[in-house]
């Protein structure tokens, strides 16, 4: 290993090898990260290179005495003819982070590795419940994140109410269509009648008809309004 500027002598010459970021040159047994190498090689050596990123960054570019040659993760020389300057550049990696409410995109994100996440907002809608946001890392990992949600119709208890006192109650999901019980709107007398018509027979059964008429025109069937009321579940 060598320090400052070096001359090539006779048929030998430097590779000098630089890393910049988050990531290592490998040369042989030689690794070289974050910093800055020289090598003393005979022409005929030449050399062989791997560039390893680290988790969540990538190789941005390799310049070979100023020229950018790409992003390959290797690079390989037959033969040195003169002093060589090689700079691997290591760059951050950006990840996409999704937000998906019952099934369908909400919102996306590009998020750098390592990067703290504070999830989103819950989304609201009228009538329902937000479960939450599912699968939320602390940190952005070295891969895409998929976070759902979904929404839960809210069920209400509807009350009905007749004379002032509760006749029925039901739980209904948010709009959906209200059906009200079947009221009877026969008279509990009249219910009687049918029940004693079925034990009567000949001049007991006319009797008792007669004198149920006669009853039955000083009685006038009564309606009441139903009330509606309701209450979250």
């Amino acid at each position: 290993m060598y320090f400052g500027k070096i001359r090539s002598i006779g048929k030998y010459y430097i590779a000098t090898l630089t890393s910049k970021g988050n990531g290592q040159i490998n040369y042989g047994s030689n690794v070289i990260r974050n910093t800055t190498e020289r090598y003393e090689l005979e022409s005929k050596e030449g050399m062989k290179l791997t560039f390893i990123p680290d988790e969540g960054y990538s190789l941005e570019s390799v310049t070979v005495n100023g020229i950018e040659i790409g992003n390959d993760l290797s690079y390989s020389l037959n033969s040195l003819e003169e002093d060589i300057d090689i700079i691997a550049s290591f760059v951050i990696n950006s990840y996409k982070l999704t937000y998906m409410v019952d099934n369908e995109i909400y919102k996306t994100y590009d998020v750098e590795y390592g990067t703290a996440i504070t999830s989103e907002p819950e989304p609201t809608k009228e009538g329902c419940t937000f479960s939450g946001w599912n699968n939320i890392p602390e940190t952005m990992p070295a891969n895409d994140v998929t976070v759902t949600g979904s929404f839960t119709v809210n069920k209400y208890k509807v009350t009905y109410i007749i004379d002032g006192e509760v006749f029925a109650t039901d739980y209904v999901e948010y709009g959906a269509t209200i059906v009200p019980p079947t009221i009877c709107a026969i008279p509990i007398y009249i219910l009687i009648l049918f029940v004693i018509l079925i034990f009567l027979e000949g001049d007991a059964f006319v009797e008792f008809l007669v004198a149920f008429v006669a009853f039955g025109e000083e009685v006038e069937a009564d309606t009441t309004d139903v009330l509606f009321g309701a209450e979250v579940l």
